[in-house]
């Protein structure tokens, strides 16, 4: 009797963590792959975990807002496929772009 009740509480507690499961064992959450199963709650799944900069966290949710931005505009954008480390990389990428927009822009003063 004791075995089955430690056995069914160890299946519920493994049940209630199911989406945390694979992140509680990778420690390198760029390393976190958006499929067509967690595409919609890929957010959820690591926002509570560490291992990110503050620099690789605001290129995360910028680059989050900016794909939420453009659905509500019709363009839809490819998470899919993709790691976090590869959406940090792609808003480091177009911050970039857009600080040397802004620069080449600016008025020089003489």
């Amino acid at each position: 009797m004791r075995r089955t009740s430690t056995a069914l509480l160890a299946v519920l507690l493994l049940s209630s963590c199911e989406r945390s499961l694979p992140l509680m064992f990778n420690h390198n959450i760029r390393s976190y792959r958006i499929t067509d199963a967690n595409k919609d709650t890929f957010y959820d799944d690591i926002k509570h975990l560490r291992g990110l900069t503050v620099e690789e966290a605001f290129l995360l949710h910028s680059h989050l807002i900016a794909d939420g931005l453009s659905n509500a505009f019709g363009r839809r954008p490819q998470l899919v496929g993709k790691t976090i480390g590869d959406l940090i990389e792609e808003a480091r990428v177009e911050e970039e772009k857009s600080s040397k927009n802004s620069a080449a822009a600016a008025p020089k003063s003489n």
